[in-house]
């Protein structure tokens, strides 16, 4: 999918950038990342969800699918995700 599509989605969501994963599931993942803006306070609580991509459509995970993909990347803690800024 185009990275510009997926900018657009988490920005819209609320995000500052993302982490993109690779392929899990069928989809392509990616872990957004909260805005880190100076002097500011935010706290993150809830569940982590990760956004999915598959054949054109953008969507947040599920809570199922949530701790599914955790559990895999804890599983393979060779891989290195590498931080796409928007």
């Amino acid at each position: 999918m185009d990275q510009d599509k997926v900018k657009e989605y988490a920005v819209a969501q609320g995000y500052e950038s993302f982490v993109y994963y690779g392929e899990w599931d069928g989809y392509q993942v990616y872990e957004p990342v909260y805005p880190s803006g100076e002097g500011e306070d935010y706290a993150c609580v809830g569940i982590p969800l990760v956004i999915l991509v598959k054949e054109g459509e953008i969507r947040m995970s599920d809570i199922d699918e949530t701790f599914r993909f955790y559990d895999m990347v804890n599983e393979d803690e060779d891989d290195d995700p590498e931080r796409i800024d928007i």
